[in-house]
């Protein structure tokens, strides 16, 4: 991967919520211990976790527009390392509500300084770590950011939180069913949410016709709980034969995008039941930035 090197020497990226950004890096950390770290002119900071296990388990990133942060200095192009997640985790242990992120990468050397600046005392506290090359994403992966997802259906945390704290150790799907106005997630039992009782939203003109169903992997769910502890709303995302796409909006810190490595086999034809215009959402534009 060509590096381009900006006229500074190094990228600033500053974070106003230290605490937030803590809590949601082990929601990736526990899918893999290494990640590709992107800071780019144009889009931000992404972090993607790099996943070599076999094809079919769940892959996660970060996205967080410059646009939201309190500082973004990487002019003149892109740049992509490899990071150790875990590394990553450590070095925010002592972040705090009251602290700003400050990260300092040195593309040349691969260098990686955070720095926790306490905004009530004005102490800072700084680490230094090394970088790796971009890492190579498998052969068999996808990049969610390339497919427009026809239906979004929203879940509050709560509610979400509370159905798969129903689930039991191994299991590694959850069957999933989306009518016009119903959301039924099948357990131990049938779990309905209606859109009418608030329960739910469903975004996307759908017609009558049969229901849509999908098969939802839980072999995540440990960083599912985790990251929907940092919104008031999930977003599932579906359109046929793409990946299902779990988004969780953080307000000011971005978004973090859960997704299978393996394209699905959904049952259920969109061409059945989806009214025009479709709800067509890409991630690359910030995809349900809110938190709301």
């Amino acid at each position: 991967m060509e590096e381009l090197f900006a006229p500074r020497e190094y990228i600033n990226v500053t974070f106003g919520r230290a605490s937030v950004f803590k809590s949601a890096l082990p929601a990736l950390a526990l899918l893999a211990e290494k990640a590709n770290l992107t800071l780019s002119s144009k889009d931000g900071l992404i972090l993607r976790t790099m996943n070599d296990q076999v094809t079919g388990d769940v892959d996660a990133f970060l996205f967080v527009p410059s646009s939201v942060m309190l500082d973004f200095s990487c002019k003149g192009g892109s740049y992509t390392f490899g990071v150790n997640l875990m590394m990553l985790v450590r070095a925010l242990e002592d972040a705090s509500f009251d602290h700003l992120v400050n990260l300092f990468v040195t593309p040349k050397t691969r260098i990686l300084t955070v720095e926790l600046e306490n905004l009530s005392t004005g102490k800072c506290d700084l680490k230094s770590y090394d970088l790796e090359k971009a890492i190579k994403p498998p052969v068999d992966g996808v990049d969610p950011s390339k497919y427009e997802y026809n239906v979004l259906v929203g879940i509050p945390s709560d509610e979400f939180i509370r159905i798969f704290s129903q689930l039991e150790f191994g299991t590694p799907e959850v069957r999933i069913e989306i009518s016009k106005n119903m959301l039924t997630f099948y357990i131990h039992k049938p779990i309905i949410l209606r859109q009418e009782l608030a329960s739910c939203v469903i975004v996307g003109h759908l017609k009558e016709g049969p229901d849509v169903e999908l098969k939802f992997p839980t072999c995540s769910v440990s960083s599912y709980m985790i990251a929907a502890k940092l919104t008031k709303m999930v977003w599932l995302c579906y359109s046929e034969k793409v990946p299902i796409l779990l988004v969780i909006p953080m307000g000011a810190l971005g978004t973090i995008h859960f997704y299978s490595r393996a394209v699905p086999d959904n049952s259920g034809p969109m061409s059945d039941w989806p009214g025009t215009p479709p709800v067509k959402r890409r991630l690359g534009n910030g995809l349900l930035n809110s938190s709301a």
